[in-house]
């Protein structure tokens, strides 16, 4: 199986989820995924399976070069098929605004476009900062599980 995870990080904190969930995916499922920054403009061309994570920018916006890369792969390449998506972010809840309305918002946002221009995401995660909890871990742990466990065999 070819997987890629395109990761776009601020301070650090999105870029830890991406490695972690690259190694787990080693360790674990023995699939190698290569991690790209969506400033690469890789192509998700021959991939059955794409990571998109981001972190969640001002007032609940996805950052401008995520955006400009989903534009990219999903509205402008005309791929014949698409491979599945999961999305993951990070964010802070003291931003979340009231309700945490904005929490982790990036996450949903590449979920609605994804939806919209190719294929619902298999699974959907938000992380509080960094993912230096167990409780965390686990959560990323469960998250790739739903994913593996959601790919529809081609």
């Amino acid at each position: 199986m070819q997987i890629l995870i395109v990761c776009d990080s601020m301070t650090g904190n999105t870029q830890m989820v991406a490695e972690f969930i690259q190694k787990t995916l080693w360790e674990q499922h023995e699939y190698h995924a290569q991690i790209a920054s969506p400033k690469e403009n890789v192509s998700i061309e021959g991939y059955d399976l794409v990571f998109l994570g981001a972190y969640t920018w001002g007032e609940g916006k996805l950052p401008k070069k995520m955006r400009d890369y989903l534009a990219n792969i999903l509205v402008e390449n005309e791929l014949p098929i698409f491979p599945q998506f999961s999305v993951f972010g990070t964010g802070d809840t003291q931003w979340g605004g009231e309700n945490l309305v904005n929490y982790c918002r990036a996450v949903d946002a590449m979920y609605y476009y994804c939806s919209k221009y190719a294929n619902e995401p298999i699974a959907k995660l938000k992380i509080e900062q960094s993912p230096v909890s167990k409780f965390q871990q686990n959560e990323i742990f469960k998250f790739i599980n739903e994913t593996l466990r959601g790919m529809i065999v081609c």
